[in-house]
């Protein structure tokens, strides 16, 4: 009786903490948009343990975004010299410019 008393409070203990595990695994391959998710809370510590994972994907995924969009941003202001310098090199090339 105590064994099957343990291994219903071990698979309870187990079940959101394997849910943790798969978010995290879903994280480390790269997608960003995983969240733990607990169906039936047993317990606070498990509770708090899916809501810092998700806070910290969240951060991740945010701070992704802001990665994506400052190299865009970099890429276009550096593009707008360059196609300059470009223009000027071929104009001096075509003897257009002295």
């Amino acid at each position: 009786m105590a064994a099957t008393i343990a291994v219903l409070v071990a698979r309870r203990i187990a079940r959101p903490v394997r849910s943790v595990a798969q978010a995290a695994q879903q994280l480390s391959d790269g997608d960003l948009s995983a969240r733990a998710t607990l169906t039936n809370p047993t317990d606070l510590e498990t509770e708090l343990l899916a809501q810092k994972f998700n806070h910290m994907a969240a951060t991740l995924e945010q701070q992704e975004d802001e990665r994506t969009t400052m190299i865009a941003n970099i890429a276009h202001e550096l593009r707008t010299p360059l196609a300059v310098m470009s223009a000027r090199l071929t104009a001096l090339e075509d003897g257009v410019l002295a």
